[in-house]
């Protein structure tokens, strides 16, 4: 609109200069005014492309990213997940308006992940349950270790696949059931522990009932057996898809009974050293979270009887370093994820994936501590960065 006014002052102002009869003074004024005129026209011009230019071509949602870049998927949806015990761990709860956008139903399964999706456990194939007093989505808690993720606000992706082939090898490969154990942890005796988690109230459970943590351990070591014998072939998928459920109905029931109301602890706020012991009874002597060492950090940092924190300008710095250190390396602990998969996706990428998993996990979680988020990051710039040249590292003492 501005230019446009501009225009028209302009043109309006040539004519005058058309006319017969205006002194000297009054043309040279017409001529600053024509030259104002164009001026601001310019000027509005400039914010017009601009302001398209940022938007179009260098902004953040720009046409790259949005018109060639992006993969946008039909039937998906992306939504906040919270923390919904009563469910299997093999089931979303999903609203019966979502679900109904997404066209599922109760039953039907749907693709589920998290970002950044570092290893094939953060998919997961899931059966769909309706829930209408969810707005997002909702999982069994004890899910979320394999999607790397928490209930602070985290948002996963929710999409319906179509063909029938792609039904099905999510089903075999993406499925909960076909992915019980965690294949990227090797214990000492050549097994896997269980994809699911076993802390927090999991673990507390488990510290006061030792037939059901005899139970779990059943369950575990019948995943593993079942893997070797998907492994070696000694039995037909068919035995081991069959097998594989009935674990998997076992462990809904363990760890549905495991979050049980008899089993729980609540901790203590009443006053500082009531609720340190509350601490330590709860988290560190269940083994459900911490250690003697990190309470006493944490103790520190609560500070003395009359509220006086014990944390220092020091501390804060360090946690800040820390933090930059994790923005700044979570790209460069990325990058050899890319480059493996880059090399590597044609021949096994799921190892691929977990071989790189812990360079790129471990910057992700150098929150707090400088020391360590200084020695991860030097790890990843020198002796990480060799070791994928492919130069051997000489362990030394």
């Amino acid at each position: 609109q501005d230019v446009f006014v501009e225009a028209c002052r302009y043109r309006y102002m040539t004519e005058q200069l058309d006319r017969r009869g205006l002194s000297a003074q009054k043309r040279s004024e017409v001529r600053r005014s024509m030259s104002d005129s164009a001026s601001r026209a310019q000027r509005a011009f400039e914010a017009i492309t601009t302001d398209v230019q940022n938007r179009v071509l260098t902004g953040k949602n720009n046409i790259f990213k949005t018109g060639l870049m992006a993969s946008r998927l039909t039937d998906s949806a992306t939504m906040v997940w919270t923390a919904d015990p009563r469910l299997d761990v093999d089931q979303v709860a999903l609203s019966s308006v979502k679900a109904e956008q997404l066209g599922l139903a109760e039953g039907d399964h749907a693709l589920v992940w998290r970002d950044p999706v570092l290893r094939d456990a953060g998919v997961r194939y899931m059966r769909v349950a309706i829930d209408d007093r969810l707005t997002g989505a909702a999982i069994n808690p004890v899910m979320d270790a394999c999607f790397d993720g928490d209930f602070d606000g985290d948002a996963v992706a929710v999409v319906k696949l179509h063909s029938e082939a792609a039904k099905g090898e999510a089903l075999a490969k993406l499925s909960v059931p076909a992915n019980l154990l965690d294949t990227g942890v090797v214990k000492g005796d050549g097994s896997h522990p269980l994809a699911m988690q076993v802390s927090l109230d999991t673990q507390v459970a488990l510290s006061k009932d030792a037939a059901l943590a005899d139970e779990l351990e059943s369950s575990r070591s019948e995943a593993n057996r079942l893997r070797q014998q998907a492994l070696t072939g000694a039995v037909s998928p068919e035995d081991i898809k069959l097998g594989r459920q009935v674990v998997t109905e076992e462990l809904n029931a363990l760890y549905r009974q495991a979050q049980r109301g008899e089993f729980g602890a609540a901790l203590t706020f009443s006053n500082r050293e009531a609720h340190l012991q509350s601490v330590r009874e709860v988290c560190v002597a269940t083994g459900a979270k911490g250690s003697e060492k990190k309470l006493d950090d944490y103790a520190r940092n609560l500070g003395d009887a009359q509220g006086t924190p014990g944390i220092t300008q020091a501390d804060q710095e360090a946690s800040m370093f820390a933090t930059a250190i994790k923005a700044h390396g979570t790209g460069l602990g990325g990058s050899f994820s890319q480059r493996a998969v880059r090399a590597l996706r044609g021949e096994d990428l799921k190892a691929v994936l977990e071989v790189t998993y812990p360079v790129t996990q471990s910057i992700l979680q150098a929150k707090h501590d400088a020391a360590e988020a200084r020695h991860k990051y030097a790890m990843l710039q020198g002796p990480g960065r060799e070791l994928w040249r492919g130069r051997s590292l000489e362990h030394v003492g």
